[in-house]
């Protein structure tokens, strides 16, 4: 049997204390994946700190200013981290689902696991991005060597985020990012759920949790199939 491509997310703790509804989003993306012929990982800072300069990256990394809570906006850097742990590869948001076919073009390219420039996609910059380990690396020292002049600001506040970060680059350094072209996913962004579902009065985990099925193309009988 052929094996699976690896393809990651990264959540910052995988506790008990870990609320319900996310828990069963991080399902729900491991389901939608492995029904496309992946295997699901779910990274966390366990797997960063197996690099030697660890407590080094991550003291840089909390001193970028922010508009975020400091862990949420320092477990965004370190997802890098623990992706050039694993050896490179396909990284994304767990907020992300296919709405595509296994057979597409995109995703058999997905599935050969080879990647090379580090690539992004214009309308999941950076929440979807795959390179190889020494491609991984130069976005890592990119960010550790960015310029805290080169903030933005969010209400007033000065902000940097490896979003940011991500953008600048393809603005200023079009060497780092490949820029793919826009997938056919959907992303339940900030917007998205307030764009699409503001008459609905339920949470972002419960929008998911409700709505995404609908847009998973080998539907949810086949998806909880693979818990089994």
């Amino acid at each position: 049997m052929k094996k699976r491509c690896p393809i990651y997310t990264y959540y910052t703790s995988l506790s008990a204390s870990v609320d319900h509804a996310l828990t069963e989003m991080l399902e729900l993306w491991g389901y939608a994946f492995y029904a496309q012929g992946f295997f699901p990982v779910i990274l966390n800072q366990k797997h960063a700190e197996s690099r030697t300069d660890f407590i080094n990256i991550s003291k840089i990394f909390s001193k970028f200013t922010t508009v975020n809570p400091a862990e949420y906006e320092l477990s965004c850097y370190l997802r890098w981290v623990a992706l050039h742990q694993q050896g490179g590869g396909f990284l994304m948001d767990y907020d992300i689902l296919p709405m595509i076919s296994p057979r597409s073009e995109n995703m058999h390219t997905f599935r050969t696991c080879r990647w090379g420039r580090l690539t992004t996609y214009a309308n999941m910059s950076p929440m979807v991005t795959h390179g190889n380990t020494s491609e991984i690396e130069q976005w890592i020292q990119y960010m550790l060597k960015f310029k805290t002049s080169d903030f933005i600001k969010i209400s007033g506040k000065p902000h940097i985020s490896d979003m940011y970060m991500a953008m600048h680059a393809i603005d200023h350094t079009p060497e780092l990012f490949t820029v793919g072209s826009i997938l056919p996913w959907f992303h339940y962004s900030y917007y998205a759920r307030h764009s699409m579902f503001s008459h609905i009065k339920l949470s972002a985990a419960q929008v998911k949790i409700e709505y995404s099925l609908v847009f998973i193309t080998r539907g949810a009988k086949v998806l909880h199939s693979f818990c089994c």
